[in-house]
C-alpha cells in the first residue's frame, strides 16, 4: 500500500484541488491510500472524501512545515505530493527533516509576475534538489521549469490535466440545439473559454486577439463560461472594441 499525502495551499475551487479530487476519486484504493492537507481554510471548498487535514495557520506561518513533518511521520507517508506555490515550498523544506520523497506538481505559478512569484522561483531553484520528481501540466510549463528554476529536464514529467468524460461528454448534448439557443448558426466558428475571470487567466488577451480575428472573419463567436472579479472590466473591454454582439458571457 502506497500512502500519498497531497498538500495544497487551500481547497478553494481551482485546478489544483480539482486535480487532487480526480486523483483520489479514480485511483485504485487497493494499492493507494490518500491523505489531503490544506495549509489554510477558505469559505468555498472542493469536497474530497479522503482523510483531510486543514491547518489553521496564516498564509506564511512556518509552523506549516512542522505540521507536514508530523503528518508524514504519523501516517507513515510514502510520497509527498504538493500542488501549489506555498505548498511546494513548504514540502521541499519539510523534506530536510523527514525522508519522504517529494513529487512537485507545477501548475502555472512558475509563469506569474510579481515579487512573491519571483521569490517562489528563486526558492524553487534553491530547493529543487529536494524534489525526487517534478510534474509539469504542459510542455510550456516544462520549459519554464528548466529556464526559470534550473530543473534538470530528466527530472520532469509532463502530465496533462485530465477530463472526466462521464461528466463532460459532448454526445450527451445536442450541438445544433445548443447553438440555436445561443443564436449561433451551424456554420459559425465558436471559440470557448471555461475558467475564472482573474488576471492570471489572460482573458483580456483572448478578447483582444478575438477582435483581431473578427477583422479577417466575421462568422466567429467567443463564449466565456466564467465569472470573477474582472467580469465588469472585460464586458467594458468588449464594448470598447465594438465586438459585444460576437462575445457571449455565459
Amino acid at each position: 500500500m502506497v500512502r500519498v499525502l497531497h498538500v495544497l495551499d487551500h481547497l478553494g475551487f481551482g485546478g489544483g484541488p480539482m486535480s487532487v479530487k480526480d486523483i483520489v476519486d479514480n485511483t485504485d484504493n487497493e494499492n493507494f491510500e490518500h491523505f489531503v492537507c490544506a495549509l489554510r481554510s477558505v469559505p468555498l471548498t472542493v469536497q474530497i472524501k479522503e482523510r483531510l487535514t486543514t491547518l489553521q495557520y496564516g498564509k506564511y506561518d512556518p509552523r506549516s512545515i512542522l505540521a507536514i513533518i508530523k503528518l508524514c511521520k504519523q501516517h507513515k507517508i510514502d510520497i509527498l505530493h504538493p500542488h501549489l506555490r506555498k505548498s511546494i515550498i513548504v514540502c521541499l523544506l519539510a523534506s530536510y527533516f523527514c525522508k519522504t520523497p517529494v513529487i512537485v506538481h507545477e501548475r502555472g505559478a512558475i509563469y506569474r509576475r510579481g515579487l512573491l512569484n519571483s521569490a517562489y522561483r528563486l526558492l524553487l531553484r534553491m530547493l529543487q534538489s529536494r524534489a525526487s520528481l517534478v510534474i509539469a501540466n504542459s510542455k510550456a510549463t516544462e520549459q519554464e521549469l528548466i529556464k526559470r528554476a534550473g530543473i534538470d529536464e530528466n527530472k520532469i514529467r509532463v502530465i496533462y490535466n485530465a477530463i472526466d468524460f462521464d461528466k463532460f461528454n459532448p454526445d450527451k448534448i445536442s450541438r445544433s440545439q445548443s447553438r440555436k439557443q445561443l443564436g449561433i448558426s451551424d456554420t459559425d466558428t465558436v471559440i470557448g473559454f471555461v475558467g475564472r475571470f482573474h488576471p492570471i487567466k489572460g482573458v483580456d488577451i483572448l478578447i483582444k486577439a478575438f477582435s483581431l480575428l473578427l477583422k479577417k472573419s466575421d462568422n466567429c463567436f467567443l463564449l466565456l463560461a466564467a465569472d470573477g472579479p474582472l467580469r465588469e472590466s472585460l464586458e467594458k473591454l468588449t464594448d470598447q472594441l465594438g465586438i459585444t454582439e460576437r462575445v457571449k458571457f455565459l
